[in-house]
C-alpha cells in the first residue's frame, strides 16, 4: 500500500516548480545574415523579450529559403519538405514546436505531431530544425519560460551589430 508523502519530506523539497515550463508564444521578427561569418540568427520575441537563435549553415539556408517563399516554386524538394510530406502521408500533422531548453551553446526544441486519430508523438531536435519545420508548416511556435530566461536578450541588436540596408 502506498502512503501519502509527508509535506516536509526530502522528496518534496527537491521537486522543481512547473513554473519553469510555462509556455509563451514566439513571434518572428527577422532573420539576420552575416555572409562573411556564414552565420544566421533568427530574431524572435516572447513575453516582451527579444531573443536570437543561431542556426548552423544548413538550418540557416533552409530557414531563409522557406521564410522568403522560394520553397514554393522549387523544382526539387528539400529534406524538410520530404519529411513533412512523408508525415502527412501517414496522416500526421505538425501541431506545435516548443523551444525547450539550452545546454551550453545548443538550444533544443520538441516537435509535436498529431495524427488523424488524435494520437500524439513528440520528437526532440535542435531549435534550428524546429524553427525550419514550424516555418514550413506554419505551426504554432512556443518557448518555455526556462528557455526564454536562459537565452540572451537581443533587445539592443541594432546597436550591437552593424546593419546595412540596400539603397
Amino acid at each position: 500500500m502506498i502512503s501519502k508523502v509527508p509535506d516536509d519530506s526530502e522528496f518534496l523539497r527537491h521537486l522543481k516548480s512547473t513554473y519553469d515550463f510555462e509556455l509563451y508564444d514566439l513571434e518572428f521578427q527577422k532573420v539576420a545574415v552575416d555572409q562573411a561569418e556564414s552565420q544566421v540568427i533568427v530574431l524572435l520575441t516572447a513575453n516582451g523579450k527579444n531573443i536570437g537563435i543561431d542556426l548552423n549553415a544548413i538550418e540557416g539556408t533552409m530557414y531563409t529559403f522557406i521564410k522568403s517563399g522560394c520553397f514554393e516554386n522549387a523544382h526539387v524538394k528539400n529534406v524538410y519538405q520530404m519529411y513533412v510530406e512523408t508525415m502527412s502521408m501517414v496522416k500526421f500533422v505538425l501541431q506545435e514546436v516548443v523551444i525547450e531548453g539550452k545546454s551550453g551553446d545548443m538550444v533544443y526544441s520538441r516537435i509535436k505531431w498529431v495524427d488523424h486519430k488524435d494520437r500524439v508523438i513528440y520528437q526532440l531536435c535542435s531549435a534550428g530544425d524546429g524553427l525550419v519545420l514550424s516555418a514550413l508548416t506554419e505551426s504554432s511556435l512556443k518557448i518555455t519560460k526556462k528557455a526564454l530566461d536562459d537565452l540572451d536578450d537581443y533587445g539592443d541588436f541594432e546597436d550591437q551589430f552593424d546593419t546595412y540596408e540596400e539603397e
